[in-house]
């Protein structure tokens, strides 16, 4: 397998050469520093995906992706950011096939590599978050509320409502370790990995249920 890694640093060339090997065999990866690189290996040989850092702004990594594509449409292209966010989502409109945080967890990059590598588009649950935020996006919230306890659903609509934890201890007669417990819950059953991720959440689901 042929990867073509670009800007991103030496640190986290390493870290996802090391996961990358893990999961395949054969891998060969070419670290590039420019466009004009980027231009003549593509020219040159054959790739199998670019991974590039797309931290660069996005008239950056439009270049990119219309390069890539028009160079050879098997080409699978994945993105990293320091903070995933709307310009994920135009980068998918124009044939991103899969990004990640640069902060996310080993388990979510190597989900992210797999998916994309089998053809597929992989998007992270944080950029669907986000998205369903900005009113771009609607997944199946009530499905996924229907996962929770009655208390852990009580607990969610008063968090939707803009109630303080040691409100909602009073409101719902419980103490506030208990609260935190049922929140930790919630966080689980949704896949929710950080507290940005589950405000996103909150506010996605008192825009849909209010």
């Amino acid at each position: 397998m042929k990867i073509l890694f670009l800007f991103g640093s030496q640190l986290l060339l390493e870290g996802i050469n090391s996961i990358l090997k893990k999961l395949y065999k054969n891998v060969s990866i070419s670290y590039l520093t420019s466009l004009p690189e980027l231009e003549f290996q593509l020219n040159a040989s054959k790739w199998d995906l670019v991974i590039v850092d797309a931290d660069q702004g996005f008239l950056f990594i439009e270049k990119i992706l219309k390069l890539t594509k028009l160079k050879d449409a098997n080409i699978k292209t994945i993105f990293f950011y320091e903070v995933l966010n709307q310009k994920g989502l135009m980068a998918y409109r124009l044939g991103l096939k899969g990004s990640f945080s640069k902060s996310d967890s080993k388990a979510n990059i190597e989900l992210a590599f797999k998916t994309v590598l089998n053809g597929q588009v992989y998007v992270p649950q944080s950029l669907i978050l986000n998205i369903i935020c900005d009113g771009h996006v609607f997944t199946n919230l009530e499905h996924q509320v229907g996962l929770l306890s009655n208390k852990e659903k009580e607990l969610l609509f008063f968090l939707s409502q803009g109630k303080r934890m040691k409100e909602i201890t009073q409101l719902m007669k419980l103490a506030p370790s208990t609260l935190s417990t049922h929140k930790h819950r919630i966080m689980q059953k949704l896949r929710l990995n950080t507290n940005q991720e589950f405000n996103s959440f909150l506010k996605a689901y008192s825009d849909s249920f209010r």
